[in-house]
């Protein structure tokens, strides 16, 4: 077996491709598999984002993310804009794959919870489903802090005057850059200063703006005599600016992302006037997590004895504190017994846990539509009286003892509430060497999921671990974790995050940004010495 990249009495972490590495790991060594994989779209240009070529065509082509002609394989466009079935089914291949390894190495009733993407998530449960695990439940990660990713209809035809010319265009652009060696994202960084999809609209659907067009010609050694009249013809007239988030920034307008100026303008053509308004997409308001279990060995209740695996710890999970605990009727018969005024059910941690969660934006919002709500107003005992009526001295159920507890407060009070920021926090989004991985999910939530499914001491395995979320969360509940990365650039992240839990001195050493403090601590030390 290939040595670890780094291993740890707690933690082991290996560097490679993750077909490869979990076809070395050992069967039922893992307790749990918490996983957030690659959504299969491209994500910024991204290539952990393109699982790329599958299957036979990769061994005939010479392996991963071959280009054919200079251009990707459609597996490697999976999910973006839906327009490709072929990339999608080797998506859901490549899904399939890594999905059959877990469920080998997990012990029998273990559980994978895995984040999908919206577009693609239908392909990863089918997939997971197909390997042989039981799709248990689906948990429906909402928040309102999401920016649409929507092209702008009545813009993209005043861009496009020439539209019965884009195909002519678009090979022209897809020549040349083939010729260059440059992947679209190459292209789109090196034009408009990110690994957007820049290019791909260009080579697909519309021409580059205006102010694009210089760098894109002179990348590339475009023809600007045949084109640049066509992309100048309807530069759009500009009406103001207004002041963006750190989510709607657009490429190339700043390093930081957040708090520019973008440009109004005006529709110039009357086809633009006539779609103005309309778009693409809808804004994102929740992400997916698909929950399968590995078969039992028998019962629930012999695997969880035999394995330690097969249930989720509800307990620890749960929502709220002690005041949402309520009185029960039904252990007691629906015909006959008296409930005494202690006899409560529930736990001293809250209120079951749900498969919605919700970030807290999202939940203050929802709150503040709801109010102060009262629950548990059901009376212990309603006598038969047919001379009362519902208009009447029983309007209210006034005179009536709750039954459940009455508790209050808004309707995010049913649901579990996590922090979420598109774009983390450096408490959360470590950086080394300048580094940082672009997608990050809550700390909280992590824990929050490692939890649900792990038993104590056990083992979490995290295929694709990116800047090490997933690691740090199973750090902080006691679990052993194992962990597994393709790109190099990310490892030393999640070597920060093992460290600011297990060696701090060696975190700062890492970030590299200690703002003195790693020498205050030395200096200590010596003092101490």
């Amino acid at each position: 077996m290939t040595d670890p990249y780094y291993t740890d009495d707690r933690v082991t972490l290996h560097h490679g491709d993750v077909l490869e590495v979990l076809a070395e790991l050992p069967d039922a060594s893992a307790d749990a598999v918490v996983t957030d994989p690659p959504y299969g779209i491209g994500f910024m240009g991204h290539q952990w984002d393109q699982p790329g070529d599958f299957g036979p065509l990769s061994a005939a082509h010479g392996g991963s993310n071959v280009s054919y002609g200079g251009a990707p394989h459609p597996a490697m466009e999976a999910g973006r804009y839906d327009r490709s079935s072929l990339a999608n089914q080797r998506f859901q291949q490549w899904c399939h794959a890594w999905a059959l390894e877990c469920l080998r190495i997990l012990k029998p009733g273990g559980h994978l919870v895995s984040f999908g993407g919206s577009r693609t998530w239908h392909r990863l449960a089918a997939a997971v489903e197909d390997a042989g695990f039981e799709i248990r439940d689906s948990v429906a990660w909402l928040y309102g802090s999401g920016f649409p990713k929507s092209l702008n209809v009545s813009k993209a035809i005043d861009k496009r005057p020439g539209v019965i010319r884009h195909a002519e265009f678009a090979a022209h652009l897809a020549e040349r850059r083939a010729a260059a060696g440059l992947s679209r994202a190459d292209v789109s960084e090196r034009v408009v200063g990110a690994r957007t999809g820049a290019c791909w609209n260009w080579e697909h659907h519309q021409f580059p703006e205006a102010k694009w067009w210089p760098a894109l010609r002179d990348l590339l050694d475009m023809d600007d005599e045949k084109w640049g009249s066509v992309i100048a013809e309807a530069e759009r007239e500009k009406v103001g600016t207004r002041t963006a988030g750190r989510l709607a920034v657009a490429p190339g307008q700043g390093a930081d992302r957040r708090a520019v100026d973008l440009e109004i303008t005006k529709h110039s053509t009357d086809a633009a006037r006539k779609w103005q308004g309309w778009g693409t997409a809808l804004k994102p308001g929740f992400e997916p997590i698909v929950v399968g279990r590995k078969p039992l060995a028998g019962t629930v209740a012999a695997n969880v004895l035999e394995h330690g695996t097969g249930a989720l710890n509800i307990d620890a999970c749960r929502i709220g504190d002690a005041s949402t605990r309520r009185r029960n009727t039904a252990e007691l018969g629906y015909h006959g017994g008296n409930i005494s005024d202690d006899y409560v059910t529930g736990s001293d941690s809250g209120r079951w846990p749900t498969n919605v969660v919700l970030e807290e934006g999202l939940a203050a919002e929802l709150d503040e539509q709801t109010g102060e709500l009262t629950s548990g107003a059901n009376p212990t005992r309603r006598g038969s009286d047919k001379f009362r009526d519902a208009y009447g001295d029983f309007k209210g159920q006034e005179e009536c003892t709750p039954a459940r507890g009455a508790g209050s407060g808004g309707a995010s009070r049913f649901f579990p509430v996590f922090r979420y920021e598109a774009k983390a926090d450096a408490g959360e989004r470590p950086r080394v060497n300048g580094v940082a991985h672009p997608t990050v999910k809550p700390l909280d939530l992590m824990r929050w999921l490692v939890r649900l499914v792990t038993p104590p001491g056990g083992t979490v395995l995290e295929p694709f671990a990116g800047s090490g979320t997933t690691v740090e969360a199973a750090l902080l509940e006691g679990f052993h974790c194992i962990a597994i990365e393709r790109e190099t650039k990310y490892l030393p992240l999640i070597e920060a995050r093992i460290a600011r839990r297990r060696d701090p001195r060696r975190a700062l050493e890492l970030a590299g940004e200690d703002m003195g403090l790693l020498g205050l601590i030395t200096d200590q030390d010596g003092d101490a010495a």
